[in-house]
């Protein structure tokens, strides 16, 4: 999912800070080649969200937080266990909601 913000804040460092303010009861980090390229925000073990910024663009896009879970997740994926993906959607919209009211 793709938002464009008319007010985008300049460094994804920014991002993270108004992301912790929002969602203080989940965990964040900047990750990437020099660690300021997305953000992973990470609901629980399994349930998480990238972010990331390009010019005015923000892209949000769901994700396992660890290596770990991106493992398991598959399996569940192959299995057909579905309501991962719902609840992953659900993060994705509840980010994107936010960001879409601070930066618009």
């Amino acid at each position: 999912m793709t938002i464009s913000a008319s007010k985008a804040p300049t460094s994804i460092a920014g991002l993270k800070s108004v992301l912790g303010e929002a969602f203080p009861k989940y965990s964040s980090k900047l990750f990437g080649f020099q660690k300021d390229e997305s953000i992973l925000i990470s609901k629980s073990l399994f349930v998480g969200v990238q972010i990331s910024k390009r010019n005015n663009n923000i892209t949000i896009q769901g994700a396992p937080p660890t290596v770990l879970a991106g493992i398991v997740v598959f399996v569940l994926a192959l299995a057909g266990f579905a309501a991962y993906t719902n609840e992953v959607k659900k993060l994705e919209k509840e980010v994107a909601s936010l960001l879409y009211q601070k930066f618009n």
